[in-house]
């Protein structure tokens, strides 16, 4: 006989954000901004990870759910098959306004508890979850058996990845009784600094004779190697 399998899955397991029967699902209302900076460990905080609007936070709900139940929040591999991602953790803000929310790690990967109420009918506004960029050394410590291997999640050889998704996911009990765990995952989230527009702060002349022949200087930001000077 095989194996029988309890307790929850992995959270490299794949999912459906739909339940067995169709009657439940986990949706995401409002997906979350495309471009967060995530917070690097010596520094503070960064702020919740925005929606998509600017002006509010990603939003998740369960439909057709008639229980109290719990969202679990972390971070999630940019493409494919979702696995917790190698460089960026989640990490719980807190607010005097933020909704209130536990952290925890499973296998080494922070997971942010949120609970469904029926009182907000089963729907989680994620104004307390940013991203934090994992130190190399903590990579390897939580990666390394993995990395040795050369598991599912990734390998020595990949390219760093600035991209990432926000897992959600729920455990419920189906009519039937038994437990299920439905994930939904958002859309790519880039965690960079985004490239700062290019600005001349000073330069040496003001005008010139239409022969040219002078030599003019330029000092400024944000120049990249591509940058060109249109004179107009």
């Amino acid at each position: 006989l095989a194996a029988m399998h309890s307790g929850p899955p992995g959270l490299a397991a794949p999912l459906a954000n739909r339940s067995r029967d169709g009657t439940v699902e986990l949706q995401i209302l409002c997906q979350p901004e495309t471009q967060h900076r995530a917070r690097y460990q010596t520094e503070g905080s960064r702020g919740a990870v925005k929606d998509n609007s600017g002006n509010g936070f990603p939003v998740v709900k369960l439909v057709g759910y008639d229980k109290p139940a719990v969202l679990q929040v972390f971070i999630g591999t940019d493409t494919g098959r979702v696995a917790p991602h190698m460089f960026y953790q989640a990490c719980r803000v807190s607010g005097k306004n933020s909704t209130p929310c536990k952290e925890r790690k499973d296998d080494g990967t922070v997971v942010i508890e949120i609970d469904l109420e029926p009182a907000k009918n089963w729907q989680v506004t994620c104004d307390c979850v940013g991203i934090l960029k994992e130190r190399n050394v903590d990579v390897e410590h939580r990666f390394g058996e993995t990395l040795t291997a050369g598991g599912a999640h990734v390998s020595r050889g990949k390219k760093k990845s600035t991209r990432c998704r926000m897992v959600f996911r729920t455990d419920i009990v189906n009519a039937d009784g038994q437990p299920e765990t439905l994930q939904v995952c958002s859309t790519q989230i880039i965690c960079t600094q985004p490239p700062g527009v290019p600005e001349v702060c000073r330069k040496s002349l003001i005008s010139s004779p239409a022969t040219g022949g002078l030599e003019l200087y330029l000092l400024g930001k944000n120049f990249l190697k591509e940058t060109r000077v249109v004179f107009c």
